[in-house]
């Protein structure tokens, strides 16, 4: 097996106090991707908590956090910035405010007292219920950060597979999810990081696989999607085998610690978003300093 090599781009987007929806999102009809009811409404793709978790000195530089997108069929790199007097100040025009308010708000508030201490690097023990939870936060905020990050329609997530986030409460069978520490003194507060990649074996097409990074804070959750889901779940094994230090939220692990005894830096960050697979250098976009 291995992983077609092609070019890409990395997309950095940044706003100063307000947001704004990508041509992409403009293009297409406003349906919740969720539930499929009628959206528009600028909803807040994370919730007000988080600023209390990165509070904002109003006397120092605006603070930055990032969105990369690596697009496999795509030959141009675009990038740019986003500066937020908030860091919980993106909002999506293709969620619903009945599921923002409804099942969303419960699955935060589940998810809130495990994950700060994730966040922060404090200490913290996971049991499989708790796991699942944080799981089904990371596959939530992913879909609902691709809608405002340029992508072309066939890249998204399958509406079904939203929805069996929404009705489920969990990611969808062939997903993993994964969970890692990022330490260092020049990373951002957030971050979001997608790879793209066309799947071979023997010259026959398999699929496509899809990595999605969001860093908050010290942790790092990692969602692998494999479209479309292969026959045989083993297959992801070659492609999202668990890395030294990180550990598998989904399927729940009979015992997760935290923080992890090997962690991450700046430079084996940027690697690890890509999960191994062979990516041309102009994905790579530095952190912030």
């Amino acid at each position: 097996m291995h992983h077609r090599r092609e070019p890409s781009r990395s997309v950095g987007i940044t706003r100063r106090g307000r947001t704004r929806s990508t041509d992409s999102v403009d293009s297409v009809a406003r349906t919740c991707i969720f539930c499929g009811n009628s959206a528009g409404s600028k909803e807040h793709v994370f919730p007000n908590w988080l600023n209390g978790v990165f509070p904002v000195d109003k006397t120092l530089p605006t603070p930055e956090w990032a969105v990369k997108v690596g697009k496999s069929d795509q030959p141009k790199q675009i990038s740019r910035t986003w500066s937020a007097s908030e860091i919980a100040s993106v909002t999506s025009k293709l969620v619903c405010h009945e599921c923002n308010t409804g099942w969303m708000a419960n699955l935060e508030n589940e998810a809130r007292p495990s994950l700060i201490p994730l966040i922060t690097g404090n200490s913290k023990e996971l049991h499989p219920p708790e796991q699942l939870t944080i799981a089904t936060w990371a596959v939530k905020t992913a879909m609902t950060i691709e809608t405002t990050v340029p992508s072309d329609e066939s890249d998204r997530f399958p509406n079904d597979q939203a929805r069996i986030a929404m009705e489920q409460k969990r990611p969808p069978a062939h997903y993993r999810v994964f969970a890692s520490a990022l330490e260092g003194s020049s990373i951002p507060p957030m971050s979001y990081w997608v790879a793209r990649a066309h799947i071979e074996g023997n010259g026959t097409p398999l699929g496509n696989i899809h990595v999605y990074t969001l860093q908050v804070g010290t942790l790092v959750l990692q969602v692998v999607r494999p479209e479309p889901p292969p026959e045989n779940l083993s297959v992801l094994e070659k492609a999202a085998y668990p890395r030294r230090g990180e550990s598998s939220l989904y399927p729940p692990v009979p015992k997760f610690s935290w923080p992890p005894e090997v962690t991450l830096n700046a430079d084996t960050f940027v690697k690890y978003t890509s999960r191994g697979i062979d990516v041309p250098p102009e994905w790579q976009v530095p952190l912030p300093a």
